[in-house]
């Protein structure tokens, strides 16, 4: 009301000076509208997703309270149960056997026996000795995939003593490259044994 006073008094303009706020004021309503309108559609839209949401979990949980159910009420006989470790014991030999044999491919391809030239070098730099192992022809030394069998199986055939004894058969930069990978570990007193290191601890 008051600022209706401080307009002029000459009507035309007052009438036009009313006509634009008007019009300012019914652009704005309009935009508030659209604005409650798309955000009236948007919480619909999510009240949809979520409902389809917690039907979809109530059907899982219907389901997962059968086979609970279904579970508790069911006794395996003996046969089944050994039967069924069986099988997983098959399924994990494998893939045991799987894994090694991409192991043996791998260390096959990317880590062959030295070259003549690099064990005599190696073997003149070492002073034909390497923590008291000494070298003696290329011919002995061993694979680095046999290598890694033995820890292997000397982790599993023995886990109260795992080392290996390191002979003139260890080609010595390929423990250094075992220890230096985190692979194996060093006895804390006789360098001359070798461990695979306790990944499953």
């Amino acid at each position: 009301m008051d600022s209706i006073l401080l307009l002029p008094n000459d009507h035309d303009v007052r009438y036009h000076v009313l006509k634009r706020d008007l019009e300012t004021r019914i652009r704005q309503y309009r935009e508030c509208l659209e604005f409650l309108e798309y955000q009236d559609k948007y919480l619909d839209q999510q009240y949809e997703s979520e409902e389809m949401k917690k039907e979809e979990l109530q059907a899982i949980i219907r389901v997962a309270t059968s086979k609970l159910s279904e579970t508790n009420s069911y006794k395996p006989t003996r046969e089944e149960v050994c039967d069924r470790i069986q099988k997983k014991c098959d399924t994990l030999g494998k893939i045991n056997n799987e894994r090694r044999k991409q192991m043996n491919e791998f260390l096959d391809k990317n880590f062959p026996l030295p070259d003549e030239a690099t064990f005599s070098k190696v073997k003149r730099k070492t002073v034909e000795t390497v923590n008291g192992r000494q070298l003696t022809r290329r011919e002995n030394l061993l694979p680095l995939k046999t290598l890694v069998q033995m820890l292997i199986s000397r982790c599993i055939d023995n886990p109260n003593d795992p080392y290996l004894e390191l002979d003139h058969t260890c080609w010595p930069l390929y423990v250094e490259l075992l220890l230096a990978c985190g692979v194996t570990l060093l006895h804390p007193v006789d360098s001359n044994r070798l461990k695979l290191m306790p990944f499953h601890l």
